[in-house]
Formats: structure tokens, C-alpha cells, sequence
């Protein structure tokens, strides 16, 4: 069996958004999918890394820059050791890796960020972050699970997919925690 853990400590497995519920791997809202999985919890929880594995990329993941009402966050991107497969852990306010660093399991990669600003939101902003905010949600680990070699989504934003057909490169994040993280 597959020994992972969940980037949050002391996240309960039960405590997952289910399918179809707000944060849930393929969660429809309206015009895009979500790819991941939210862990709601206080900003700047500490995030782990799931398991042993390689720094492939460090990006921004969202800022007002791209849409108004979102605070700046980031992403990293890390290739599993053991597996084909690589994890985009996002909406961190602070990276503490860098490219092309070994990780090890249950390093502390970054800090959780709040990636929508509710006093930036107006009656025009969408339905399904007005109610993130209304929910005080607005600080969230998001974490995606892909096919290795990594593909970037498009077209993509901010953790959504907008398009019909899941892309064959994003696995179900939800389902390998499940099976995973026992």
C-alpha cells in the first residue's frame, strides 16, 4: 500500500470536500470545473509535502493582476520520487522551497494563503466565490493531482478548468487520498 499523508497536519480525511460539494475534485461551478481539492483552514497553516519527491516548478498562482478580487498566492509543483505522477500544491502566500530541491515527506514546503479578498467582491463577482467569502473560506491549500510529465491545463484559471471533458493528464486528486491516505 501507497504511504501518503495529507499536507495539512492533523486534517482529518473525513474533513475532505465530497463530490459534489464546494471545494471537491470536479466540483461544477457554472462555467469551469474545479481540478483539485481545497483543505479549508486558517491562513498560514503550515503545508507538508505529501510524500518524498522534486521541486519542478514555482509560479504564481493568483493575484489582482489576474482577477480583482483575488489576493496574490502561489504554486509548487513536485514530482513524486517513487510514482508517475506530480502534485501542484496552490494558494500558498509563502513558498519555502525552490526549484529543483529534494523534498521530503512532511517538509514544510509553504504557508496557506487567502487567495479571494472579500472586501474586493461586488454583485458581479462570481456566484460561487461570493459564497466562498459569505462562508469566510477564503483562505485554502488547493491540491491537484497529474500524469507525469506534467501538462499545463488550458484553458485554465486559478484551479478551474473551462471545458466539458475532464483532461486525461488530471487524475482524481479526491479518490487517490481516499484510497491513499487510510
Amino acid at each position: 500500500m501507497h504511504k501518503f499523508i495529507l499536507p495539512i497536519e492533523n486534517y482529518e480525511l473525513n474533513c475532505l470536500p465530497r463530490f459534489p460539494e464546494k471545494g471537491s475534485f470536479w466540483e461544477s461551478r457554472g462555467d469551469r470545473f474545479h481540478c483539485g481539492i481545497d483543505f479549508y483552514c486558517e491562513e498560514s497553516t503550515p503545508v507538508l509535502s505529501c510524500e518524498n519527491g522534486y521541486v519542478l516548478e514555482i509560479g504564481t498562482f493568483t493575484g489582482p493582476n489576474i482577477i480583482y478580487y483575488w489576493d496574490v498566492t502561489y504554486f509548487v509543483l513536485i514530482k513524486s520520487f517513487k510514482y508517475d505522477y506530480i502534485l501542484k500544491y496552490a494558494e500558498m502566500k509563502k513558498i519555502f522551497v525552490s526549484k529543483h530541491q529534494h523534498i521530503k515527506q512532511g517538509q514544510v514546503i509553504g504557508l496557506v494563503g487567502k487567495v479571494i479578498n472579500p472586501d474586493k467582491l461586488s454583485i458581479f463577482s462570481p456566484l460561487y466565490i461570493q459564497r466562498i467569502a459569505a462562508s469566510n473560506n477564503c483562505s485554502m491549500l488547493h491540491l491537484e493531482l497529474h500524469k507525469f510529465p506534467y501538462i499545463e491545463l488550458k484553458p485554465y484559471l486559478g484551479g478551474n478548468y473551462f471545458g466539458l471533458d475532464k483532461p486525461n493528464s488530471l487524475l482524481n486528486i479526491e479518490k487517490f487520498l481516499i484510497e491513499n491516505c487510510k
